[in-house]
């Protein structure tokens, strides 16, 4: 297959022009180090530098720029790893807006954020888009459906649909894939064993990171003879309740 961008090849344009095309912001926080805020968005320039350069008077008004953007302004002397997760989150955009791409590609980047911060960081993805494309990878349909113009629904390796916001909401394909079918006959072959007292018992669990409330007072029992699922879209905090469980959170 062929990947191209504006109409060129990869291997047609190389490796600095292709990165100067695309801001990139991945699913993974990634290792600021000791740098500040600032020092970590200038890396954003650094496909537009010689092999020798430095970042310029011009690339640092650009990093700002971008700082402001995504709501981090006066924050530029701050250590990077200081910052809530989400506040990194909103510095990885900063990074990517300040390559001045052409095209942004975000991979799951509401990820294991709280339910403010996945609507701020989706905000800002929005105004982002009224400059230039965003390619969104999300598993919240819901959230998808509330920012994105056009859909594609991949299942499988392959193009499950492609089309309209509306396309996706109504799609039984998509519906199928998301919520399963067949609920009548799963429930009627269901587990039905005998179920005990309680074995594992959760009050009132709560969990930061740093700024960020993950888990907010959450309870339930674990009995002896049941299956307990726990059940939950992408960054609801199921992982980090487990994490809670065996004591590492």
């Amino acid at each position: 297959g062929v990947v191209c961008l504006h109409g060129q090849t990869y291997a047609a344009q190389g490796p600095r022009a292709a990165a100067r095309y695309r801001g990139w912001l991945g699913q993974h926080r990634g290792d600021h180090f000791a740098s500040s805020v600032l020092e970590t968005v200038l890396a954003g320039r650094h496909p537009h530098l010689g092999r020798w350069e430095w970042e310029s008077a011009g690339d640092a008004e650009l990093a700002a720029r971008s700082l402001a953007e995504v709501g981090l302004a006066g924050m530029e002397e701050a250590k990077a790893g200081s910052l809530s997760y989400g506040g990194q989150r909103l510095l990885d955009l900063g990074l990517a807006l300040a390559n001045h791409p052409r095209v942004l590609l975000a991979d799951e980047p509401l990820a294991g954020l709280s339910v403010a911060e996945r609507e701020r960081v989706g905000n800002l993805i929005k105004q982002v888009s009224a400059d230039i494309p965003v390619l969104l990878v999300e598993h919240d349909i819901d959230r998808v459906f509330s920012l994105a113009d056009h859909v594609t629904v991949m299942n499988e390796g392959k193009v499950l649909l492609d089309g309209t916001v509306d396309d996706a909401r109504n799609s039984d394909a998509v519906r199928e894939i998301y919520i399963g079918s067949g609920t009548a006959e799963v429930a009627a072959s269901a587990h039905h064993g005998e179920i005990g007292g309680p074995i594992c018992t959760l009050a009132g669990v709560n969990v930061h990171y740093g700024k960020s409330h993950i888990l907010h007072d959450v309870g339930f029992d674990i009995r002896k003879g049941e299956i307990l699922a726990l059940l939950g879209r992408n960054g609801a905090g199921k992982s980090t309740l487990l994490k809670s469980i065996i004591g590492i959170a």
